[in-house]
């Protein structure tokens, strides 16, 4: 014998659904009063259900704007109170960044006239210099008329220092001085100029020696090229001293101080903690990106940190009562008031706390505060709150449905609304 299910039609499918609908708001609905009765048996009587409706939903009852909660309400509210309490907290804020060559530790061979490269002995870029090293040789044609006018004029000297004419002496040494100047400002060494004297000989290329220690980091030139007056041939970077250039939001700004110490990690030697200090703070906010350039300088002399590394910094500081920052604990300060960050009841336009009533349990009030920067899991109070006073801070939010049910005032309606009506109309 067959059996064939025949498809049940639309009508068929939308009876189904709703009675589905209806068992399942029958199941939470008889769950919902068997949480919140008092009797824990499986089967309440009709009048005992309609008793227990009407004392839960006057668990919350309030005189003016007073908010009150019964012994069972606060405890299925969960509500916790803490004192509003004066204290140094610290604040800790954390900043990203990359490391980067100090730029005043930067330098810079040039060709201080125009010429040709004959020999370059640093080929490549990464290579540790230290000042004095030749850096190339190079040949121009005006270093060497600057040499012949040297010699010239040392000849001249030569010959008329023990003379009686002061003038002509007097002419011959300024000549002297003027042909030395002139290779000193073409970067020519005081021994290379003391040597050329010595010899009496003109040298066809002169030698250009590292001004300072460091790491070159760009090379612009080859052998053989003729440059221009002021071609950049090398960079070099010293770094002993390097730059953490990191972005802190407008929002984190008033936590950091020139001369700050701050300490970083990265992830290049991890566990290993390094500090810096805050050298500079852009006073210009970038618009897109709404944060402003910090720098620190960082003593790198052990040579463990790299330009380019990722850092994570850690900024901590403290404020006090008036508002002021400081870096170390103002032991001489007035402390400001503090609150936990989970007091508050924050919106656009205002900031509220429920405060539990003095000496009775179970009365809170509302009252609306201001509120100055978080500082880790607390805020400071600049106004609204005294100290020792308790405010809620779990199941505050509980609080002000009850309020908002009572149309009572509360976080969204500082005016209050239009009462909710409790259990039914004929009782």
């Amino acid at each position: 014998m067959k059996f064939s299910m025949k498809k049940p039609s639309k009508k068929q499918l939308l009876v189904i659904v709703a009675i589905s609908a209806s068992i399942i708001f029958l199941i939470l609905f008889f769950a919902f009063f068997l949480i919140f009765s008092e009797n824990e048996t499986p089967h309440v009587p009709h009048r005992k259900m309609d008793e227990q409706h009407h004392q839960m939903t006057e668990m919350m009852t309030g005189m003016d704007n007073t908010i009150k909660l019964s012994p069972r309400a606060r405890t299925l509210a969960q509500i916790v109170v803490e004192p509003v309490i004066r204290k140094f907290v610290q604040s800790e804020i954390r900043l990203y960044g990359k490391i980067d060559y100090d730029e005043t530790n930067v330098t810079y061979i040039t060709a201080w006239v125009p010429g040709r490269i004959e020999k370059l002995f640093v080929n490549f870029t990464g290579m540790e210099v230290e000042t004095g090293d030749p850096m190339l040789e190079y040949y121009s044609p005006e270093l060497i008329v600057a040499q012949e006018e040297l010699l010239q004029s040392l000849q001249s000297y030569r010959e008329l220092k023990n003379t009686k004419t002061s003038f002509a002496k007097d002419q011959s040494w300024d000549n002297l001085k003027s042909a030395r100047t002139k290779l000193r400002l073409w970067g020519i060494e005081d021994q290379q100029v003391q040597k050329i004297e010595t010899e009496g000989k003109i040298s066809d290329v002169l030698t250009v020696y590292a001004p300072d220690s460091g790491v070159v980091i760009q090379k612009k030139a080859l052998e053989g090229e003729y440059v221009k007056e002021g071609t950049k041939i090398y960079t070099i970077a010293n770094l002993d001293k390097l730059w953490v250039q990191m972005e802190a939001y407008e929002s984190d700004l008033m936590w950091l101080k020139l001369g700050q110490d701050v300490c970083f990690t990265t992830e290049a030697h991890p566990g290993k903690v390094f500090h810096g200090t805050t050298s500079f703070i852009n006073p210009f906010l970038n618009e897109k990106t709404r944060t402003a350039s910090v720098r620190l300088d960082v003593d790198n002399r052990e040579g463990k940190l790299k330009p380019g590394m990722y850092v994570t910094a850690t900024v901590r500081s403290y404020i006090t009562a008036d508002e002021k920052v400081y870096v170390e604990k103002p032991i001489d300060k007035k402390k400001p008031l503090i609150i936990p960050a989970t007091a508050p009841l924050i919106t656009g336009k205002r900031t509220i706390v429920y405060i539990q009533k003095p000496d009775v349990e179970g009365e809170y009030l509302l009252r609306e505060i201001v509120l100055g920067p978080r500082t880790g899991n607390y805020y400071i109070v600049v106004k609204g709150l005294e100290e020792e006073e308790l405010v809620v801070v779990n199941g505050n939010f509980k609080i002000d449905s009850a309020a908002q049910i009572q149309a009572k005032p509360s976080m969204m309606s500082p005016e209050g609304g239009v009462k909710m009506m409790k259990g039914h109309g004929s009782h």
